[in-house]
């Protein structure tokens, strides 16, 4: 359910500077969600030049939805001047998926 709108929400036209990774976390990628900082499954973070900006922990896609276009805005006049170095990410695992 939250995957898909993910996926929906990088198509939309105010938010093509965006770019969506989903990553797994299990038994395998211990040492990354360590380095993560991730102990609970879902977890959303958004990122910017490298940097943690938010985090959501659970699933609420209405707060994803708002978080995203809010950090969005914010953050859109400072990717225009170099789009292609300057990414806001948002990282989830596959355990989001609820459908």
């Amino acid at each position: 359910m939250i995957c898909s709108n993910v996926f929906d929400l990088s198509s939309d036209q105010n938010l093509t500077h965006i770019h969506f990774y989903r990553i797994d976390i299990d038994e395998n990628n211990i040492e990354l969600s360590q380095r993560l900082n991730i102990t609970t499954i879902p977890t959303i973070q958004w990122y910017f030049h490298g940097n943690k900006l938010d985090e959501l922990i659970g699933v609420d896609l209405e707060q994803f939805i708002n978080k995203t276009q809010h950090l969005a805005k914010i953050y859109k006049r400072k990717t225009i001047k170099k789009p292609s170095n300057d990414l806001l990410l948002s990282t989830i695992d596959e355990n989001n998926i609820l459908e």
